[in-house]
């Protein structure tokens, strides 16, 4: 997350938390500190993290 180039790191944003949801991984608040670093707007982070999670927390119970 914190190497994404400007442009990608919402999609990689999406992509980590959406993995570590489905691997039942908690590593959510490290994802919003290295999203904090590569400077993401806070409002953003929370959203796109909560996007990411939900679809793969339900893909995990599929």
């Amino acid at each position: 997350m914190a190497e994404a180039p400007p442009g990608d790191r919402n999609d990689v944003l999406n992509w980590c938390a959406y993995t570590a949801a489905k691997d039942s991984l908690d590593i959510f608040t490290e994802l919003e500190q290295a999203a904090e670093q590569a400077g993401l707007n806070p409002v953003e982070i929370q959203r796109t993290i909560a996007s990411g999670r939900k679809a793969g927390e339900r893909d995990r119970a599929a």
